[in-house]
């Protein structure tokens, strides 16, 4: 089991991910740590060779028209959910119906301060206007 731990971590370093990357991706996994500590310590005695091999791998080919090798279809990396919790878009509208209202209510205020105020001068238009 160790001798794949192995291989994965060179393989992901030849591909360009980081030891401590490569090394969580196979914790995550479920493999045992001191497994993967040890494979560690292996691959980083070796990391010379890995570093050669890896100019090799990412290495573009010189000729256009030579054929080309398939690579494999390896999964793209998608960032991982950690919650699905998001900020609560703000709503405007809620604020707008809450103006309208205080200036509906200080119209309202006024006119009633005004009818009591000067009430004398209200029912005498209306007894003109009526009687």
């Amino acid at each position: 089991m160790k001798d794949d731990i192995v291989q994965g971590l060179k393989m992901a370093l030849i591909k360009g991910e980081s030891l401590q990357q490569a090394m969580q991706s196979f914790y995550n996994s479920g493999y045992d740590r001191k497994d993967i500590e040890d494979a560690a310590r292996e691959v980083q005695g070796s990391q010379d060779q890995l570093s050669q091999e890896a100019k090799i791998f990412n290495q573009p080919t010189a000729d256009p028209k030579a054929p080309q090798t398939p690579q494999p279809n390896l999964p793209q990396k998608s960032p991982q959910v950690v919650s699905n919790y998001e900020q609560p878009k703000k709503d405007h509208s809620t604020l707008m119906l809450i103006m309208i209202v205080l200036v509906l209510l200080l119209i309202v205020g006024a006119a009633l301060a005004g009818v009591y105020f000067y009430r004398e001068q209200v029912i005498n238009f209306f007894s003109g206007l009526f009687g």
